[in-house]
């Protein structure tokens, strides 16, 4: 291992931007993540029994068939399904292949950082809607 690799593991250390831009989109894809959970635990919303435990556990891909099965907005489904590949990408390989030697060793280009806002937007609009989604289908509570 070369000493600039070593150098790359300390800590603490200023990320470049395209570090960030992976953190960003990562943090947005774990948000639709627990927003997915959230939406699947409430009764009131969804006719899918799953308790807390059992959703925390499952993967995203998991979570958006089980989302569908008690959503009806198609849109908002094409629309995740469309960034589950990307949210993969970033979530299992983009950052450690942004260090040049870890890239070589895996055989996997980095990700180019056009690519990285690309995904990083994609997945804050997906939150977006997401959360809209969230709200426009929140239980009605009335008060007797």
């Amino acid at each position: 291992m070369s000493t600039d690799l070593l150098e790359s593991m300390k800590w603490p250390r200023k990320f470049d931007e395209p570090e960030g831009r992976v953190l960003y989109a990562l943090k947005n894809y774990q948000l639709i993540e627990t927003t997915l959970k959230l939406y699947l635990i409430c009764p009131s919303r969804s006719q899918v029994n799953i308790s807390v435990e059992e959703a925390s556990e499952l993967p995203m891909g998991i979570l958006l068939k089980k989302f569908k099965k008690n959503n009806d907005n198609q849109k908002l489904h094409d629309f995740l399904s469309e960034i589950l590949g990307e949210r993969n990408k970033i979530a299992h390989h983009a950052l450690v292949t942004q260090e040049g030697e870890i890239s070589n060793l895996l055989n996997i280009k980095p990700i180019e950082i056009h690519e990285l806002r690309k995904f990083a937007e994609k997945a804050s609009k997906a939150m977006t809607m997401l959360v809209c989604e969230f709200i426009k289908t929140q239980p009605k509570i009335t008060h007797e």
